[in-house]
């Protein structure tokens, strides 16, 4: 992960990531967004949570939070300078505007508008 994307975490993901690992904090904020989570003592590879972030990770996570709850931060920010990167990888890499608009639900201007800042910024760091 780059810096610019890992700066948009809020603190909270890492302090879940150094118990479970950082992707499987950001699964769990991708699947329960701010929502309060009771995270079993016990828990069996067939509970959401491990279905979700994996057994081994979901065992981290019982082991510190059991018996207790946990909100996963909304981390919007960080998703969707994410998703934002991804259109523009596929864009660079040849896929077209409109079909990437109807994929991602955006406008067809703002796959344009977004190829146009980011060589915009290019173009500055060359003069800076």
């Amino acid at each position: 992960m780059d810096k610019a994307l890992r700066d948009l975490l809020p603190p909270k993901i890492a302090e879940i990531g150094a118990v479970i690992g950082l992707d499987a904090a950001l699964k769990l904020a991708e699947c329960w967004p701010g929502v309060r989570l009771y995270v079993p003592k016990r828990m069996s590879a067939g509970h959401p949570i491990a279905v979700a972030i994996g057994y081994k990770p979901a065992r981290a996570l019982a082991s510190v939070y059991g018996s207790d709850s946990v909100t996963p931060p909304m981390c919007s920010r960080y998703f969707r300078e994410r998703v934002k990167q991804e259109m523009l990888k596929e864009y660079r890499a040849g896929a077209s505007a409109s079909e990437l608009a109807r994929k991602y639900g955006v406008h067809q201007f703002s796959i344009y508008n977004l190829a146009a800042q980011k060589d915009r910024e290019k173009q500055k760091d060359l003069w800076s």
